[in-house]
């Protein structure tokens, strides 16, 4: 019988190994990555676009252009697609990343090639009507109007726009005079100038036989290119305004939202992936600083978390909590000194150990499966971080110190430098 008394011995993962994909360029420029493996009888095929959620006039262009992709083509309306994808026990995802736009197909393999050119058919002649536009359209207003009810979407975009700079695109989240100003028009235009094969990387992952290779390589040759097209994204730096608090009302709200955010280097910089450690030690999982200290011993919040935000544009970290008025203003002090104390006062032997154990953990998970491994490099793609970044994280971690964490804090986590949003009742904010 098993001894449940005695807890199994806890041991490290060792040096991990992070399969390359083959890839596969394509006549047309397209690139296609293979990631091969799994016992589980399901292929992904996730096309990427260069031109994302920042690259269109509004926030929500990107977003609303690739949704809309599902909702039928001049050949197939939507619900034929509709129809026919549930049959096949698959799915249609879309999504609008920061520079990029996310459009895949999800099934068992050997239904995989039978709805491949109803896939490549959406997302090349997309139709565009006017019900499914307008439906969409409705649900983007309410949900935004919905949003700006939230405390805590209040903080996060008064704190992004502090981080990016005012006129910075990634400023302009919550416009909804921009959203309520899209047309079917203004969908259809950005779908022509970013389905070009050469601005498209596709992502092929799962179980997969030379059928099913081939029979990719021959739908995605259907994706057009032009001899007009040019790289749709554009990318502006962060400029910060100088660090200050702000505060954005919210009448009648029983909670309020902290957002506090520190600029700092970008994925390029050598410093960064040990700074990410150091953020994780502060804030990145139950058992760091901020959870131990503000949630278990002060009682302030259910929930609070550090996280570094790399993008193209800059890097910054971003604290963010809710909790009730009265606790406010002790919030953001509890905040404070934890940032001085990183500074200031080494990781224990347990607070290392839990953080590399977390550290290991997270790493792993990019091994479960080719549709994690396919994600991962797809991540790599769309935030330009070099491929060799998988083996850096473990590298860092062979060479993590409490004394090397307390030094990256030093040099990246002063309290001072803290742009803060807070967003509530201000009549009622301690």
């Amino acid at each position: 019988m098993t001894d449940r008394s005695t807890p199994p011995a806890v041991r490290r993962l060792g040096r991990l190994s992070l399969t390359k994909p083959e890839d596969i360029v394509l006549d047309n420029g397209l690139t296609l990555h293979l990631f091969c493996g799994g016992d589980t009888d399901a292929a992904r095929l996730s096309l990427q676009a260069a031109g994302g959620r920042l690259d269109g006039i509004s926030d929500y262009v990107a977003p609303m252009t690739v949704e809309m992709l599902r909702e039928g083509s001049h050949r197939h309306n939507g619900m034929d697609v509709a129809e026919r994808i549930d049959f096949n026990g698959a799915w249609l995802t879309a999504n609008a990343m920061m520079h990029r736009t996310a459009y895949e197909l999800s099934a068992v393999t050997r239904n995989y090639r039978r709805l491949l050119p109803l896939f490549i058919d959406t997302y090349t002649d997309p139709a565009f009507d006017i019900k499914p536009f307008e439906a969409i359209h409705r649900k983007r207003l309410s949900d935004l109007d919905v949003n700006l009810t939230k405390v805590s979407f209040l903080a996060n975009n008064a704190v992004t726009a502090m981080i990016a700079g005012a006129d910075n695109p990634a400023a302009r989240g919550a416009d909804r005079q921009s959203l309520a100003a899209i047309t079917r028009e203004t969908l259809a235009d950005f779908h022509s100038e970013t389905i070009d094969a050469r601005g498209v990387h596709a992502f092929l992952s799962g179980r997969l036989d030379d059928k099913t290779i081939e029979a990719t390589v021959k739908a995605l040759s259907y994706i057009p290119t032009s001899d007009h097209y040019s790289d749709p994204r554009s990318y502006v730096s962060y400029t910060p305004s100088h660090p200050a608090t702000i505060t954005v009302d919210r009448p009648g709200s029983m909670q309020s939202a902290v957002a506090l955010a520190i600029p700092v280097i970008g994925r390029e910089h050598p410093d960064y992936i040990a700074l990410r450690m150091a953020v994780i030690a502060l804030g990145g999982y139950f058992g760091s600083r901020l959870m131990l200290n503000i949630r278990e011993d002060k009682g302030y919040t259910y929930g609070i978390s550090a996280a570094l935000v790399g993008t193209v544009e800059g890097g910054y970290v971003l604290i963010s909590a809710q909790c009730d008025n009265r606790y406010t203003l002790p919030l953001i002090d509890e905040i404070k000194k934890e940032l001085a104390a990183m500074t200031t006062t080494p990781l224990s032997d347990d607070e290392l150990t839990n953080l590399r154990l977390n550290l290991e953990s997270t790493l792993a998970t990019t091994l479960d499966s080719p549709f994690t491994q396919a994600e991962y490099y797809s991540t790599c793609l769309n935030l330009n971080i070099p491929t060799d970044y998988f083996d850096r994280q473990q590298d860092a971690l062979e060479s993590l110190s409490a004394d090397g964490i307390t030094e990256i804090s030093r040099r990246y986590l002063a309290p001072d430098q803290a742009r803060i949003a807070i967003a509530g009742d201000l009549t009622k904010i301690k």
